[in-house]
């Protein structure tokens, strides 16, 4: 059995969604798509051949070759904007969401936004989908809630009904906020009685046997561990949970092949450090119709890659995770002017051919191969 592994390199944004739809298409479809971290606030830009496009936030960014999704124990699942998603396909994607996954409710979200609004100056630079909130929550014994929990409808109910008028009023209170906005808590319940028909729920052992496509959300630098702490998300965004998933499927001695993608060039939702950032766009050509503003991360940030803290980076999580097969993809080369890339390698602002930028890189991190995208499609992908 064979797994890819799709990890970001950057602060998110650098084509892991591209990748993961290019690595499923060599499976034609017979794979598993695992989201291996994060929750709603991924948003992986899936453009087709033929011009069909989508942004996957719960759903596998292999979705339109009808390869299921795994959402695993790593992910927070968010029913109201998953029904959301789900009602912009004209097909029912196929997903199986581990028993142990966390759920989010609304109140989750209100209280991410609020905590972040009030922050002022100091904004962490949240999407405001109520991650951080849900984990939170979750450690408070009585008022987590597992997929699992929506087996019985008198058991989330229950749990439901504690977080509205228990630990909701808490939170409020110890944030300063005196003001209760109401919600319509009977919309909410009809909306997760809809969500609970929309996957199956299961284990790790369903990706037994199965090749596997992980496709991992946000990128190194916000790893939750990384120096750029508090301004970075709350997972693993490098190999250590798909490490610990291929444990648990006795999958540890699999052909798997880690890639880790970086663009051309960097940019940055919301507030935190950006050493290399710049006024404007780094080429002339680039445009990006994902990332709009939006009132928590507001404008996408850019800025030049720094090649010698790429290359540190990816080796970090290679070294601590003792990663045989690695190997790199470098997208958005289509929109870089003339064949020259800009970058920064040993404090020096550098003006050189894609082909210096891209065998420095490789050579540096010891990849067994290196993925080039030319464009927005799988198609534009070229290997060596």
């Amino acid at each position: 059995m064979r797994s890819k592994v799709v990890i970001g390199a950057n602060f998110g944004d650098e084509g892991k969604g591209l990748m993961t739809d290019y690595f499923v298409s060599k499976f034609n479809g017979n794979c598993f798509v695992v989201r291996f971290n994060g929750g709603a606030q991924a948003g992986h830009t899936v453009v087709t051949p033929d011009g069909e496009r989508h942004k996957f936030s719960h759903f596998g960014s292999g979705s339109f070759w009808g390869a299921p999704t795994y959402l695993s124990k790593f992910f927070i699942v968010n029913p109201l904007l998953f029904m959301d998603e789900l009602s912009e396909f004209d097909f029912d994607p196929v997903v199986y969401i581990d028993e142990n996954c966390l759920v989010s409710t609304p109140y989750d979200m209100y209280l991410n936004q609020l905590t972040e609004k009030l922050r002022g100056d100091k904004r962490h630079g949240s999407c405001g989908v109520g991650i951080n909130e849900t984990i939170e929550r979750s450690n408070e014994e009585e008022y987590f809630l597992k997929i699992k929990d929506l087996r019985y409808d008198k058991i989330w109910k229950e749990k439901f009904k504690r977080i509205a008028q228990e630990y909701y009023p808490q939170r409020l209170k110890q944030l300063g906020n005196m003001a209760n906005p109401i919600f319509n808590d009977d919309l909410f319940v009809d909306i997760f009685k809809e969500f609970k028909n929309k996957f199956f729920e299961c284990d790790h052992e369903v990706l037994s046997g199965q090749d596997l496509v992980f496709e991992g959300a946000q990128g190194l630098l916000l790893d939750q561990n990384h120096k750029n702490f508090p301004y970075v998300t709350r997972s693993n965004t490098g190999f250590q949970n798909v490490k610990e998933i291929l444990e648990d499927i006795n999958r540890e001695d699999d052909d798997t092949e880690v890639v880790y993608v970086t663009r051309s060039y960097l940019t940055r939702h919301g507030r935190g450090p950006f050493p290399t950032e710049i006024e404007g766009l780094p080429y002339g050509n680039v445009v990006d119709h994902t990332n709009i503003f939006n009132e928590f991360q507001e404008h996408l940030r850019f800025g030049i890659i720094d090649l010698d803290d790429l290359v540190e980076t990816i080796n970090e999580d290679i070294s601590k995770n003792n990663i045989e097969k690695r190997s790199l993809a470098v997208t958005c080369l289509d929109q870089i002017d003339r064949e020259v890339i800009k970058f920064y390698e040993n404090g020096i602002f550098c003006n050189s051919s894609i082909y210096y930028f891209i065998e420095g890189l490789w050579g540096a991190t010891s990849g067994d191969k290196i993925y080039k995208s030319f464009g927005r499609t799988r198609e534009t992908i070229l290997t060596n």
